[in-house]
């Protein structure tokens, strides 16, 4: 892994400018499916800006409870968690 301020030379996929929470999502989500990436960041560590702040947690805005109108879309987005609240 190279260090803050380093950029590897070689040729990438995708370039993901930003490593907050969706930043560093997008980046995963291209890594799994096999694009070479590379993830730029202004800071010296990722999650620094305002994904710290928030504790880089998922939040829709309010509590969505099983058979809300966005529980269909959150349960998409987070299997795992959904299963285990769904009871």
């Amino acid at each position: 892994m190279s260090g803050a301020g380093t950029v590897v030379a070689g040729r990438y996929d995708v370039a993901v400018v930003g490593g907050g929470v969706v930043g560093c999502a997008v980046a995963r989500r291209f890594a799994l499916e096999g694009a070479r990436i590379i993830l730029l960041e202004r800071s010296v560590d990722i999650l620094a800006g305002p994904s710290k702040a928030n504790s880089a947690l998922l939040h829709t805005g309010f509590d969505a409870t099983p058979g809300a109108s966005s529980w269909p879309v959150f349960a998409r987005a987070m299997p795992n968690i959904s299963k285990s609240m769904s009871g």
